[in-house]
């Protein structure tokens, strides 16, 4: 199995908006891309991108969908987690 490191909204806001980690984010991003490694977001992870976007940024729709389009030029895998998924992630989170 190739390696993964499974990314949470606050990495993903990092790294459209200037935040305080961004430049360590996306320092992070270009290291795992240049060393092969799958970034994997959970499900909700889009849900939670828009509602901070329009919440607390403040971004348009039209803003919103530019700002997932480049996210999605991350590669980044969305995986649905039921509970069975959630274990495996618990497993792999313990072994790392």
């Amino acid at each position: 199995m190739a390696e993964q490191v499974v990314i949470d909204a606050s990495v993903g806001i990092a790294h459209l908006h200037d935040e305080v980690s961004t430049v360590a984010v996306d320092a992070a991003l270009l290291a795992w891309s240049g060393a092969g490694i799958s970034l994997v977001v959970p499900a909700v992870f889009w849900i939670e991108i828009l509602n901070s976007l329009g919440t607390r940024h403040r971004y348009t729709a039209a803003q919103a969908a530019e700002a997932l389009h480049e996210l999605d030029e991350l590669g980044l895998e969305t995986v649905e987690a039921d509970r069975a998924g959630h274990l495996l992630i618990a497993d792999a989170v313990e072994r790392q």
